[in-house]
Protein backbone atom coordinates (compact mmCIF):
# COMPACT_ATOMS: atom_id res chain seq x y z
CA UNK A 1 0.00 0.00 0.00
CA UNK A 2 1.63 3.24 -0.55
CA UNK A 3 2.24 5.00 2.43
CA UNK A 4 2.64 8.88 3.16
CA UNK A 5 5.52 9.11 5.95
CA UNK A 6 4.72 5.66 8.34
CA UNK A 7 0.76 5.92 7.47
CA UNK A 8 -1.28 4.44 4.84
CA UNK A 9 -3.59 6.02 2.60
CA UNK A 10 -6.47 4.50 3.77
CA UNK A 11 -5.60 4.51 7.50
CA UNK A 12 -4.91 8.30 6.12
CA UNK A 13 -8.37 8.74 5.30
CA UNK A 14 -10.10 7.09 8.20
CA UNK A 15 -8.18 9.50 10.53
CA UNK A 16 -9.07 12.45 8.24
CA UNK A 17 -12.85 11.48 8.25
CA UNK A 18 -12.54 10.80 11.84
CA UNK A 19 -11.20 14.04 12.48
CA UNK A 20 -13.43 15.96 9.86
CA UNK A 21 -16.22 14.63 11.17
CA UNK A 22 -15.41 15.40 15.10
CA UNK A 23 -14.58 19.12 14.13
CA UNK A 24 -18.18 19.43 12.33
CA UNK A 25 -19.44 17.86 16.37
CA UNK A 26 -17.62 21.42 18.16
CA UNK A 27 -20.00 23.29 16.31
CA UNK A 28 -24.17 23.80 16.25
CA UNK A 29 -24.49 23.99 13.12
CA UNK A 30 -22.95 22.80 9.23
CA UNK A 31 -21.88 25.18 6.22
CA UNK A 32 -21.38 24.39 3.38
CA UNK A 33 -17.76 23.89 4.01
CA UNK A 34 -18.47 21.35 6.32
CA UNK A 35 -20.74 19.34 3.36
CA UNK A 36 -17.69 20.14 0.97
CA UNK A 37 -15.05 18.47 3.12
CA UNK A 38 -17.70 15.19 4.18
CA UNK A 39 -17.96 14.32 0.57
CA UNK A 40 -14.30 14.57 -0.04
CA UNK A 41 -13.37 12.48 2.86
CA UNK A 42 -16.51 10.13 2.13
CA UNK A 43 -14.94 9.94 -1.42
CA UNK A 44 -11.32 10.42 -1.16
CA UNK A 45 -9.07 7.66 -3.10
CA UNK A 46 -5.40 7.19 -4.00
CA UNK A 47 -6.23 7.05 -7.68
CA UNK A 48 -8.56 8.72 -10.10
CA UNK A 49 -10.37 6.97 -12.81
CA UNK A 50 -10.61 3.04 -12.90
CA UNK A 51 -11.22 0.74 -16.32
CA UNK A 52 -12.36 -2.82 -15.81
CA UNK A 53 -12.02 -5.70 -18.17
CA UNK A 54 -12.82 -8.73 -17.32
CA UNK A 55 -11.11 -9.26 -13.82
CA UNK A 56 -8.42 -6.97 -14.52
CA UNK A 57 -8.63 -3.34 -13.09
CA UNK A 58 -6.42 -0.46 -14.07
CA UNK A 59 -6.43 2.13 -11.77
CA UNK A 60 -4.85 5.64 -13.07
CA UNK A 61 -3.58 8.34 -11.62
CA UNK A 62 -5.32 11.94 -11.34
CA UNK A 63 -3.39 13.20 -14.10
CA UNK A 64 -4.60 10.18 -16.11
CA UNK A 65 -1.56 7.86 -16.38
CA UNK A 66 -1.76 4.14 -15.37
CA UNK A 67 -1.33 3.73 -12.08
CA UNK A 68 -1.38 0.24 -12.07
CA UNK A 69 -3.08 -2.62 -13.29
CA UNK A 70 -4.61 -5.72 -10.87
CA UNK A 71 -6.07 -8.68 -11.89
CA UNK A 72 -8.45 -10.21 -8.79
CA UNK A 73 -10.11 -12.65 -8.09
CA UNK A 74 -13.75 -13.39 -6.63
CA UNK A 75 -13.93 -14.65 -3.04
CA UNK A 76 -17.13 -14.25 -2.35
CA UNK A 77 -19.76 -11.81 -1.08
CA UNK A 78 -21.12 -10.12 2.50
CA UNK A 79 -24.35 -8.63 3.15
CA UNK A 80 -24.19 -5.98 5.34
CA UNK A 81 -26.81 -3.12 6.41
CA UNK A 82 -26.67 1.05 5.84
CA UNK A 83 -29.31 3.27 6.63
CA UNK A 84 -31.38 0.51 7.27
CA UNK A 85 -30.96 -1.03 3.91
CA UNK A 86 -29.08 -4.05 3.26
CA UNK A 87 -26.58 -4.08 0.33
CA UNK A 88 -23.68 -6.62 -0.55
CA UNK A 89 -20.34 -6.30 -1.00
CA UNK A 90 -18.82 -8.60 -3.59
CA UNK A 91 -15.23 -9.32 -2.35
CA UNK A 92 -12.32 -9.20 -4.86
CA UNK A 93 -8.13 -10.20 -4.03
CA UNK A 94 -5.38 -9.44 -5.97
CA UNK A 95 -4.10 -12.33 -7.88
CA UNK A 96 -1.20 -11.20 -9.86
CA UNK A 97 0.17 -7.70 -10.88
CA UNK A 98 2.25 -4.54 -10.52
CA UNK A 99 4.02 -4.11 -7.08
CA UNK A 100 1.84 -0.87 -6.77
CA UNK A 101 -1.43 -2.89 -6.88
CA UNK A 102 -0.23 -3.99 -3.00
CA UNK A 103 -2.42 -1.00 -2.10
CA UNK A 104 -5.03 -2.38 -3.43
CA UNK A 105 -5.03 -6.58 -2.49
CA UNK A 106 -8.25 -6.53 -1.49
CA UNK A 107 -10.98 -4.67 -3.20
CA UNK A 108 -14.63 -4.66 -2.54
CA UNK A 109 -17.14 -2.96 -4.57
CA UNK A 110 -21.31 -2.83 -4.19
CA UNK A 111 -23.31 -3.98 -6.98
CA UNK A 112 -24.17 -0.82 -10.27
CA UNK A 113 -26.69 0.67 -9.10
CA UNK A 114 -28.57 4.33 -9.74
CA UNK A 115 -30.86 6.42 -7.69
CA UNK A 116 -34.35 6.64 -9.50
CA UNK A 117 -34.64 5.94 -12.95
CA UNK A 118 -32.88 8.94 -14.07
CA UNK A 119 -29.73 8.75 -11.50
CA UNK A 120 -26.07 8.83 -11.99
CA UNK A 121 -24.95 5.36 -12.90
CA UNK A 122 -22.53 4.29 -10.00
CA UNK A 123 -20.67 1.43 -7.65
CA UNK A 124 -18.89 1.90 -4.58
CA UNK A 125 -15.87 0.26 -3.19
CA UNK A 126 -13.21 0.13 -0.62
CA UNK A 127 -9.77 -0.93 -1.02
CA UNK A 128 -6.73 -2.06 1.53
CA UNK A 129 -3.91 -4.53 2.07
CA UNK A 130 -5.21 -5.43 5.67
CA UNK A 131 -8.13 -7.53 5.03
CA UNK A 132 -11.77 -8.32 3.77
CA UNK A 133 -13.32 -7.53 7.63
CA UNK A 134 -11.09 -5.05 8.17
CA UNK A 135 -12.97 -3.04 5.13
CA UNK A 136 -15.97 -3.97 5.67
CA UNK A 137 -16.00 -3.62 9.90
CA UNK A 138 -13.47 -1.20 10.75
CA UNK A 139 -15.70 1.20 12.21
CA UNK A 140 -13.01 4.15 11.16
CA UNK A 141 -14.09 3.02 7.52
CA UNK A 142 -17.94 3.52 8.10
CA UNK A 143 -18.63 6.34 5.77
CA UNK A 144 -16.02 5.57 3.45
CA UNK A 145 -17.37 5.18 0.11
CA UNK A 146 -14.71 5.75 -3.17
CA UNK A 147 -17.60 6.53 -5.59
CA UNK A 148 -17.38 5.42 -9.34
CA UNK A 149 -19.79 6.53 -11.83
CA UNK A 150 -20.61 5.34 -15.20
CA UNK A 151 -18.83 7.24 -18.87
CA UNK A 152 -17.92 10.80 -18.11
CA UNK A 153 -19.54 12.61 -16.09
CA UNK A 154 -19.16 16.44 -15.99
CA UNK A 155 -19.54 18.63 -12.51
CA UNK A 156 -22.64 19.87 -13.63
CA UNK A 157 -24.14 16.22 -14.16
CA UNK A 158 -22.60 15.39 -10.72
CA UNK A 159 -24.35 18.43 -9.01
CA UNK A 160 -27.77 17.49 -10.84
CA UNK A 161 -27.50 14.18 -9.39
CA UNK A 162 -26.51 14.75 -6.26
CA UNK A 163 -28.85 17.60 -5.42
CA UNK A 164 -31.53 14.83 -5.27
CA UNK A 165 -29.83 13.05 -2.60
CA UNK A 166 -28.20 16.52 -0.49
CA UNK A 167 -31.09 15.83 2.12
CA UNK A 168 -29.90 12.07 2.63
CA UNK A 169 -26.53 13.31 2.81
CA UNK A 170 -27.43 15.92 5.04
CA UNK A 171 -28.81 13.33 7.59
CA UNK A 172 -25.52 11.57 6.97
CA UNK A 173 -23.48 14.61 8.40
CA UNK A 174 -25.56 14.73 11.44
CA UNK A 175 -25.53 10.90 12.16
CA UNK A 176 -22.16 10.99 11.68
CA UNK A 177 -20.95 13.73 14.02
CA UNK A 178 -23.61 12.35 16.29
CA UNK A 179 -22.01 8.91 16.62
CA UNK A 180 -18.78 10.60 17.78
CA UNK A 181 -20.29 12.66 20.69
CA UNK A 182 -18.24 11.17 23.62
CA UNK A 183 -17.97 11.42 27.32
CA UNK A 184 -15.10 14.75 27.09
CA UNK A 185 -17.46 17.16 27.90
CA UNK A 186 -18.29 15.03 31.46
CA UNK A 187 -14.71 14.91 32.39
CA UNK A 188 -14.35 15.63 36.38
CA UNK A 189 -14.71 14.07 39.10
CA UNK A 190 -18.44 13.77 40.24
CA UNK A 191 -19.47 13.65 43.65
CA UNK A 192 -22.84 11.34 44.21
CA UNK A 193 -25.44 13.24 46.52
CA UNK A 194 -27.43 9.94 46.63
CA UNK A 195 -25.10 8.52 48.77
CA UNK A 196 -25.57 11.55 51.58
CA UNK A 197 -29.52 11.52 52.05
CA UNK A 198 -29.22 10.17 55.48
CA UNK A 199 -27.00 12.80 56.13
CA UNK A 200 -28.68 14.91 59.59
CA UNK A 201 -27.95 17.75 57.24
CA UNK A 202 -30.77 17.76 55.15
CA UNK A 203 -32.84 16.94 57.99
CA UNK A 204 -34.38 21.05 57.77
CA UNK A 205 -34.76 19.93 53.51
CA UNK A 206 -37.05 16.74 54.40
CA UNK A 207 -39.06 19.03 56.98
CA UNK A 208 -39.58 21.76 54.47
CA UNK A 209 -40.54 19.75 51.71
CA UNK A 210 -43.35 17.84 53.84
CA UNK A 211 -44.95 21.19 54.71
CA UNK A 212 -44.94 22.49 51.24
CA UNK A 213 -46.48 19.17 50.30
CA UNK A 214 -49.22 19.34 53.23
CA UNK A 215 -49.84 22.72 52.34
CA UNK A 216 -50.49 22.38 49.04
Amino acid sequence: MKTIGNVSFVAMMAGLLLLGISAMAEDDGFTADDAKNFLQMMMGSSFGDVAIAGDVVTYYNPDGTVRCRCEYEFVGREAVTFGGEEFDWYKFELKSGDEACSEYRYLIATGVHSEGDEGMVHWHMRYGNTSFDDLINNPGYVMWYPTLAEGEITAEELAESYAEGAPMMGAMMKAARESLITLDAWNGTWANPGMMLDDPAMDLVYEAMADAANSA
